[in-house]
């Protein structure tokens, strides 16, 4: 039991598990209750690629690719009260871009795929949340996605997911479930009853004085 004026959550899971979605769908649901509510998202700290580089050989299912003592910087402002700048990352040009200011707020969310990874990062959260898909359900989201947005090919999407993608999940990410307080499947209706309960979990939290957080 502890008191403090910011809770933080962290939202991990696998490549396209659906971590963004449902830091979203959080994120609305408090913000349609009149909360004040900031997302984080890891893929802004990406490194900048070096021009020339064959994308679909560059591995960014490697917790080296980013910079997470930055995040972690950052997220500490944000939860100590202050507003912070961070990085802005182009994934067409796999280059950082610029910055933007995340402003701290009552409820802080971040989300990636390797948040849960750096023990200094995990300390931050109040409520860890791990989403959970199959890895058929994961690879066919991420095609959509990056095709959609990164403007990706299928052929390059499946060489870079079985190179890199798979084998990170693996060795880098599954073991994190443990770290979780909740766990969400994401494939089906289950998904809206993980959420709702996060959402009742929060909005009672906030409206009390007092936080009460259950660890495994």
């Amino acid at each position: 039991m502890f008191h403090q004026e910011r809770i933080v959550i962290g939202i991990t899971g696998g490549s396209a598990s659906g971590k963004t979605l449902i830091a979203h769908k959080i994120a609305k649901f408090l913000e349609e209750k009149n909360k004040e509510v900031t997302l984080v998202s890891q893929d802004h700290f990406y490194k900048s690629v070096s021009h020339g580089t064959d994308i679909s050989t560059y591995n960014f299912d490697d917790p080296n690719a980013l910079d997470l003592d930055e995040l972690h910087q950052a997220v500490s402002i944000l939860k100590y009260g202050r507003n912070v700048l961070i990085p802005t990352y182009n994934f067409k040009i796999h280059q950082r871009d610029g910055q933007q200011e995340i402003k701290t707020a009552r409820i802080i969310i971040v989300e990636g795929i390797f948040v849960f990874n750096n023990s200094r990062l995990r300390d931050l959260f109040d409520l860890k949340i791990f989403v959970d898909a199959s890895s058929e359900v994961r690879l066919l989201r991420r095609i959509e996605r990056d095709i959609a947005e990164r403007g990706r090919d299928i052929s390059s999407i499946k060489k870079q997911y079985l190179a890199f993608v798979k084998p990170a999940y693996r060795t880098y990410i599954k073991s994190t479930k443990q770290y979780a307080d909740i766990t969400i499947p994401n494939e089906g209706d289950e998904t809206l009853v993980g959420v709702k309960l996060v959402n009742d979990f929060l909005l009672n939290t906030i409206n009390s004085t007092k936080i009460e957080i259950m660890t495994q």
